[in-house]
């Protein structure tokens, strides 16, 4: 499933990104490129992430004490390419393949209880790990040990005699001839010591390169294992699910992350949305400052975190497969292009029509950059074309007769609920005021649009200077009296 870096952006997919937290640096390194998957890897990953969350509910697994054991997890970006190509003779990046190892052998025999959770071989990554340990050295650290190289052992015991020699002189007050002497002697015996770490490094990079593919399996196991914990852990923090593949877009008490939390930091909370939208094209109609876009955007999220493997922050979400995901929401500028908003938006719907493939399209209010009878016309002309594709569509709009010949099912935001006074909007609460009287829930549609722009105009404080003859000329639309061209 394709979805753009700017669909991505108006669902909140990188606010949600941001929530997903690996232990490791590895694993946030992985986190950064995000895992649309195929059929078959979708598949293995959730029938991993579903025995990791089951071992972590029977207490099979502790999720802290795995965490830890995952912290210091190094990245292994490009150091496997540079020990393949002939490099690798640096301790800093034979330290991080023996942390990898290392972990590996630690998070072994604990995930080893789970059973069917794919392992890798525990005695092939001993093998590799002894390559790398001297005894006697602290387990997660590579040093170069004179037990590898008596020819390293006698270069340092001449480095420290240089060394010491150095140092007596100059307490003892040694004449400047006799430093400079000792000073070149000691240098002279770094430089041999160096040259023969070297040589002992470039053997141990030796012996990993026939091993580079087996490092990389034990780095990607590993790896794997944090990502899937983190899914894991954000699920339980949801009390979220994990998505099913369904012939509809279904979402049963779902939640957008980003938006709940801009909510609760206003003192409110976020209304839990239930719909199902069956194949084919949806509409929604509702009120202004109704929660139209934030459900499309939740949408948008569930078929993120579907197609990703993710858990998702609903009770229920049921996804159908397609090709790719477009979000159609105005967020064209026209003005760099030369083009009108108008014209931004129709030559957007022009590439999006020429697409192939499956696809499921997410329209935030269509047509709406031109007169009304307009667009909805323009309007039921889009609902068509992406119909008669057999593509998924939802679509935000105030047009309320439009698409409605099509449209597989309707659904509309309830909007407020009684009137909200003058003296109730005065003051910095005024916002929660408004959002405290809004019906959030989306509800099947009877056919009309829901539309309290004037009533919510009235409520952020326009006065009726206005709205008076706002109210007025609507009621002549309504009545057929208005003649105006």
């Amino acid at each position: 499933m394709k979805i753009s870096a700017q669909a991505m952006n108006w669902m909140g997919g990188r606010e949600l990104l941001a929530l997903w937290r690996p232990a490791s640096e590895a694993g946030a390194d992985a986190a950064r490129h995000w895992p649309v998957l195929d059929e078959a890897a979708w598949w293995e990953e959730r029938r991993c992430c579903l025995l990791l969350d089951e071992a972590l509910s029977a207490g099979l697994l502790e999720g802290a004490v795995v965490r830890e054991a995952l912290r210091d997890l190094p990245s292994l970006d490009g150091a496997l390419t540079s020990l393949q190509a002939g490099g690798g003779a640096e301790m800093a990046l034979l330290f991080r393949v023996k942390q990898v190892l290392f972990a590996v052998l630690g998070l072994l025999p604990q995930v080893a209880a789970v059973a069917g959770y794919p392992l890798v071989e525990e005695a092939a990554v001993r093998e590799l790990y002894a390559l790398l340990h001297a005894p006697g050295d602290p387990a997660a650290r590579f040093v170069l040990s004179t037990a590898r190289s008596g020819a390293l052992q006698a270069a340092r015991e001449a480095e420290l005699v240089a060394q010491r020699s150095l140092l007596s002189a100059r307490a003892s007050g040694e004449e400047d001839q006799r430093l400079g002497q000792l000073q070149s002697a000691h240098e002279a015996a770094r430089a041999a010591l160096l040259k023969v770490e070297t040589e002992v490094l470039s053997e141990v990079a030796e012996a990993l390169r026939p091993a580079v593919a087996a490092i990389a399996e034990a780095f990607a196991w590993v790896t794997s294992l944090d990502l899937r914990l983190a899914k894991c852990l954000l699920r339980s923090s949801w009390s979220g699910c994990w998505p099913e593949p369904g012939g509809q877009l279904e979402v049963v008490e779902g939640h957008h992350p980003a938006v709940a939390a801009a909510v609760a930091a206003r003192g409110g909370s976020f209304v839990l949305q239930s719909f199902a939208l069956p194949a084919g094209v949806s509409m929604l109609t509702g009120a202004n400052m109704g929660g139209k876009s934030v459900a499309l955007q939740l949408a948008g999220l569930m078929l993120l975190c579907g197609a990703s493997g993710l858990p998702a922050p609903a009770a229920k979400v049921l996804f159908p497969r397609v090709d790719f995901v477009e979000v159609l929401a105005g967020q064209e500028q026209g003005s760099r292009h030369g083009l009108s908003s108008f014209g931004s938006e129709v030559v957007a719907w022009k590439s999006l029509l020429e697409r192939p493939g499956s696809g499921f399209i997410i329209a935030d209010e269509p047509a709406r950059t031109t007169s009304p009878a307009d667009g909805a016309a323009l309007l039921e002309g889009l609902v068509a074309a992406v119909a008669a594709r057999g593509w998924h569509g939802w679509f935000a709009t105030h047009f309320a007769d439009a698409g409605h010949g099509v449209a597989v099912s309707a659904w509309a935001v309830a909007g407020l609920r009684g009137a909200v006074t003058e003296s109730e909007m005065l003051g910095e609460g005024s916002l929660a005021v408004l959002e405290s009287r809004m019906d959030y829930r989306l509800v099947p549609a009877d056919g009309s649009a829901a539309s309290d722009a004037l009533r919510v105009a009235a409520a952020l404080g326009l006065g009726d200077e206005v709205l008076s003859i706002a109210r007025q000329f609507r009621a002549s639309v309504e009545s057929g009296s208005n003649r105006s061209s």
